[in-house]
């Protein structure tokens, strides 16, 4: 495969594989908190009782059972919230977490679920958010609940002295294509001057390649990661950026080895 590196308006961009890359949401969020409460006897249907997390994820309560999708249900059922799979842990230990529905991650005790931790993951969007219950109280017209989550993870970004074309912060996108098999390309872009790692883990966090370990200037940057000799399954990569002034960025993204 052959590397072209092209600079634009003083941006280097290294291309590996000139094909079409679709941005996917973030895989795992570790944006500033936000809790949710839904007092007791409030209505489900009403758009200040559920929790908008995306388009496709407005979670609530009703008269009984557990969290239900009011963006594609309109009640609990064993398999509510549609859309979502949970684990009680957190994303630091996201590779040795099973995903299960709310109901059977609770041990059937939704009750019992004040004070613990779960990860709720958005299986459409790819998105894993760090979850602690606050409460789980009855009421009629649907009953009460709280719970603290992660937002969307916050970029620094830097766009001092640079123009429009430049990245504006330390972004991470989806490989493409994904599934793979063998070969899959990554971009990411780079909003200042850092120490760039871009390292590949297996399901179980132990790093099976390094893809980029160097210093890089400003710019969107594409390299290719060759799995054939890897088992089929799903792996992460991440991205870690180090500052000069010594501020640390990182996101991650899972992918799909099909053989």
């Amino acid at each position: 495969m052959t590397n072209l590196l092209r600079s634009t308006a003083g941006i280097a961009v290294l291309f590996i594989a000139l094909q079409p890359i679709t941005a996917h949401a973030q895989l795992i969020w570790d944006g500033p908190e936000v809790t949710f409460t839904k007092a007791d006897n409030a209505d489900p249907s009403a758009a200040a009782n559920q929790d908008s997390i995306t388009d496709g994820v407005l979670l609530t309560r009703g008269n009984a059972g557990v969290l239900y999708n009011a963006a594609s249900e309109n009640s609990a059922s064993n398999s509510s919230p549609i859309g979502t799979q949970w684990a009680q842990g957190t994303t630091e230990d996201l590779a040795n977490l099973s995903f299960t529905t709310l109901k059977a991650a609770s041990g059937n005790q939704m009750k019992n679920v004040p004070g613990k931790n779960f990860v709720l993951f958005l299986v459409e969007d790819s998105i894993y958010i760090d979850l602690t219950f606050n409460s789980w109280t009855q009421g009629q017209n649907g009953g009460g609940f709280s719970y603290t989550r992660t937002t969307e993870s916050q970029v620094e970004t830097s766009t001092e002295g640079v123009g429009s074309s430049i990245p504006g912060g330390f972004t991470l996108e989806q490989n493409y294509p994904n599934p793979f098999n063998p070969l899959t390309s990554i971009r990411f872009s780079v909003s200042q001057a850092s120490e760039i790692a871009l390292k590949v883990y297996n399901i179980l966090g132990a790093e099976v390649s390094v893809l980029v370990n160097e210093t890089m200037a400003v710019g969107v940057y594409e390299v290719a990661f060759e799995a054939s000799s890897l088992p089929s399954g799903s792996y992460f990569y991440r991205l870690e950026a180090v500052q000069a002034d010594g501020a640390v960025a990182q996101q991650t993204r899972q992918m799909t080895l099909l053989k």
